[in-house]
């Protein structure tokens, strides 16, 4: 063992935990914020924008994909959106502000114990050659719980207007998570080009990691996560509309993208919230005026009993099935640390409401970017409805690396652009530098930071300054 692990080891056995509040906690977030603000050439509390990060790839990562519409809605800014499709105008003065919304909608995702809607995603495919833009359009039926389980399955009707060859998505697609027994299971039906005919797979995952790095950020049940990036904007407008025949309100706005004046071209937002449950029901993109994105849900349903079977499913018959362990046991968090070999960190403090759910730890994992490999991971997860935060630990063989190069985002790059520096004075962690994401066009806001060759992760529905006060009152668990 390393001077630098036993240093860790020596911080983990001795240290008492932290107050709830931090003394000078908000003072020193807020200039190391402005110093991250100043050394990115940027005035302190300013917004960094940058060009539009590559569509293709959510088109190979379906669940990143529905999280990315989801996320779209963080970037709302300003300036009110005109003439939403499927939205009408209502007249009349507004009840409340931008801001108050969005806390309404965030309280009814922080409180909901189940939810069942139709969803739609509604995503820009291709250009024709006139200009024009062409779309896919896939339906399904969702429906999620707040331990975290959730199902999604599609429910078009194959498209018999084109040859099999050309359709451009599963004529069947199901994917059921069921959070107790970890298993995660995903069935498509889709046309096989070598066996030049129809194919049914179903994929079989045991030991399910439970959150972000080691899978990807959940799909609708993560709109309360990426709207805290919206938050952090500061600044929405607010209309009162009608949507699917029912009341609702309309956060939305637009900024300017690129710094080519030749290339420039204006994004727009919105998140429609359903005025009776409080619940974001759609969120839409636009550039240059041209739909990009539309995922929505109708025929919500909120609170009502659901089975356990309702996020499983019997392989269809004549599938081929493929099993594979992802390797997380779901542990006593009495155990999970001598699992793993190392002291179990919990944080002494958490945001309102939430509760601890489920503890796992796995010999080795590889976060879902594929940037990051670790050992000995313990995660550990919090439930605030359909809210979710996770806090995991690991050794990796390169600290270095891991400290640099975020473990959560697709798009790395764009995510180390829109990272904020903040220098940790407390816990476990303190005297290293913490990075802070939350932004728009990510996964999840989390923060990452390394400590010897221990990388930590805090990801979920937080704001900044609660991932940091997370991290700051990281402690070693001492059980009974």
């Amino acid at each position: 063992m390393n001077a630098e692990r036993q240093d860790l080891d020596e911080i983990l056995r001795t240290h008492g935990g932290a107050p709830d509040h931090l003394p000078g906690f908000e003072a020193r977030l807020l200039a190391g914020l402005d110093e991250a603000d100043r050394e990115m050439g940027r005035a302190p509390g300013g917004w960094l924008r940058l060009p539009r990060r590559s569509r293709s790839l959510w088109n190979h990562h379906p669940v990143l994909a529905t999280a990315a519409v989801v996320g779209v809605a963080a970037a709302v800014a300003a300036v009110v959106l005109i003439g939403v499709p499927g939205v009408s105008r209502l007249s009349g003065p507004e009840p409340v502000s931008a801001a108050q919304v969005l806390q309404k909608a965030l309280h009814a995702l922080s409180t909901g114990k189940t939810m069942q809607a139709d969803a739609t995603v509604k995503e820009e495919a291709s250009v024709s050659l006139g200009g024009v833009p062409e779309y896919s359009v896939t339906h399904s039926r969702v429906f999620l719980r707040s331990d975290g389980s959730f199902r999604q399955t599609q429910t078009d009707k194959p498209r018999t207007s084109k040859p099999v060859q050309m359709r451009n998505r599963s004529d069947a697609a199901d994917t059921a998570y069921d959070a107790a027994s970890g298993v995660f299971r995903e069935y498509s039906r889709s046309w096989d080009w070598d066996a030049e005919g129809y194919a049914s797979r179903v994929e079989v995952t045991t030991g399910y990691p439970l959150g972000p790095p080691d899978r990807w950020a959940n799909e609708q049940f993560d709109i309360s996560a990426t709207a805290r990036a919206l938050q952090a904007d500061g600044a929405a407008r607010l209309e009162t509309a009608s949507y699917d025949g029912r009341p609702a309100w309309v956060v939305s706005g637009s900024k300017r993208a690129g710094s080519d004046p030749g290339l420039t071209y204006d994004e727009t937002y919105s998140i429609t919230i359903d005025q009776h449950t409080c619940l974001p029901i759609r969120v839409q993109m636009l550039a240059g005026g041209i739909l990009q994105l539309d995922y929505s849900l109708r025929n919500v349903r909120v609170d009502e009993p659901l089975p356990d079977t309702a996020f499983t499913f019997a392989p269809p018959k004549g599938a081929k099935v493929v099993r594979s362990d992802a390797g997380f046991r779901r542990l006593p968090l009495a155990r999970v640390g001598s699992a793993a070999g190392y002291v179990t960190l919990l944080p002494a403090w958490l945001p309102e409401g939430y509760v601890q759910s489920w503890t796992a730890a796995a010999a080795r994992s590889t976060t879902a970017n594929q940037v990051t490999e670790g050992r000995d991971v313990v995660a550990v997860q919090y439930k605030r409805g359909f809210d979710a935060l996770t806090v995991t630990t690991r050794t990796v063989a390169d600290p270095q690396s891991a400290a640099t190069v975020d473990p959560i985002e697709p798009d790395t790059h764009w995510a180390d652009l829109v990272s904020r520096d903040v220098r940790l004075t407390a816990g476990a962690f303190a005297g290293v530098t913490a990075r802070v994401v939350v932004a728009s066009y990510t996964t999840i806001p989390h923060l990452y930071a390394v400590k010897d060759d221990v990388l930590l992760t805090v990801a979920g529905g937080a704001t900044a300054e609660e991932l940091i006060a997370i991290a700051e009152s990281l402690r070693p668990y001492r059980p009974n």
